[in-house]
């Protein structure tokens, strides 16, 4: 990375974190880009999950936040709009925006999440590959929505990505933004302990990373930064809010999900994520940002 995508800074800090993730921070708006060197075999996103532990886990999570999103965004959206759901997963918000009468399209590049997401909405509403700019007609959409999804697009590729949503959606069409946050507690204690115990904390840096899945996290925003980001690529912010993201209900399965945490580990860690969840919601922040911009006339 020569310049930052946020503030165009060209001076850096370079922080190893574990020997195949590098960690790559603008000195000057604190933007994290990861540089993650892979050590094996990539595998499909969700071959690598225990289904039923997700399914308790994040999937119950994930429709819960669909009727969180949906309050989020109906102030500002016109209702009968057409909806583009950008990595839609398992489908949940598609399908809670249908019920509420928008006319919806998905697409989910990882198999097994489509099909799902097929299941519940139907084969013609999600399409099978990545957002590219002949996957939907430009000023086709009225609310482009992307969940956990522009984390993941490399740090060179996010102004391309930003002006290709901006030629999707139609004249103060809406781009609904849910990203992992470095102002959340989990990711700010994993990453100020890893250099006192690396061997326990490795698991929860690769989860944080993704540096094991098919899909890592490529960039980290705040709300400062993701803020700053759209207004330079021609959208204006009209509300940020964060979601818990790992409740308490749902805290052993979400350790037990894959096998990045030691099993030891994620039951000692339990307590841990119980006090921590107790702090956010008196600091009224997490780890999960989500963000909602207008599209502006000219990027």
């Amino acid at each position: 990375m020569t310049e930052c995508p946020v503030c165009h800074n060209r001076q850096f800090n370079y922080k190893s974190l574990l020997p195949n993730i590098r960690v790559v921070s603008c000195t000057r708006c604190d933007f994290l880009v990861s540089d993650i060197k892979r050590t094996g075999p990539i595998k499909a996103e969700f071959s690598q999950i225990n289904d039923e532990a997700y399914q308790r886990s994040i999937g119950r999570l994930r429709q819960f936040q669909a009727g969180e999103i949906l309050r989020f965004v109906e102030p500002y959206a016109k209702k009968g709009g057409d909806w583009l759901d950008v990595g839609c997963s398992f489908g949940y918000l598609l399908l809670d925006a249908k019920r509420m009468g928008f006319n919806v399209f998905g697409v989910e590049p990882d198999e097994t999440a489509m099909k799902a997401a097929r299941a519940l909405v139907g084969d013609d509403v999600v399409q099978h590959g990545t957002m590219k700019e002949d996957s939907r007609p430009n000023h086709g959409a009225d609310i482009v929505s992307m969940l956990d999804v522009l984390e993941h697009v490399p740090a060179d590729g996010l102004a391309d990505f930003a002006n290709m949503i901006h030629q999707k959606l139609r004249p103060n069409g809406l781009w609904v933004i849910k990203v992992p946050s470095t102002e959340g507690l989990y990711f700010t204690i994993a990453h100020r302990l890893l250099g006192l115990s690396r061997f326990i904390m490795s698991g929860v840096i690769k989860r944080l990373w993704q540096s094991e899945y098919e899909y890592p996290h490529t960039v980290y925003f705040n709300q400062s930064t993701l803020k700053r980001f759209l207004e330079n690529h021609g959208f204006e912010p009209l509300a940020f809010e964060y979601l818990a993201e790992v409740p308490n209900s749902i805290v052993i399965d979400r350790l037990f999900m894959d096998n990045t945490i030691p099993k030891w580990q994620a039951m000692v860690s339990v307590p841990a994520f119980y006090l921590i969840n107790l702090i956010e919601s008196v600091r009224g922040k997490s780890d999960a940002l989500l963000a909602l911009a207008r599209r502006k006339s000219v990027p």
